[in-house]
């Protein structure tokens, strides 16, 4: 299984040089996806990027909402997040996308 830095890094190549997206919104994808795997890190349950519940993305986006960040700032993070996740499932053995619902 590919770590999450690995999945990431695959995705943002994927927006690249497939969707053909610019370097400010290849930025911005990355700096949402890398709070994502900040997540993981901080929270200590030693899950991979691919084991996450929606349970999971909701706590993180409760974390995100506390330190302040606005309605709009998560709701793009989310889409960033969701996004990951459905190229995951098109390659990886995700079964369902933890951020469809949030």
């Amino acid at each position: 299984m590919a770590s999450a830095d690995q999945d990431i890094a695959g995705y943002l190549a994927h927006l690249e040089t497939q969707r053909k997206l610019s370097a400010h919104t290849l930025e911005n994808y990355q700096r949402d996806l890398a709070q994502l795997t900040a997540y993981l890190q901080q929270s200590g349950a030693g899950k991979s990027l691919t084991q996450l519940t929606q349970s999971d993305i909701r706590r993180c986006t409760s974390q995100l909402h506390a330190r302040g960040l606005s309605q709009s700032s998560i709701a793009r993070k989310l889409s960033a997040w969701r996004c990951l996740f459905s190229c995951l499932a098109l390659h990886q053995s995700v079964m369902a996308n933890p951020v469809d619902g949030v």
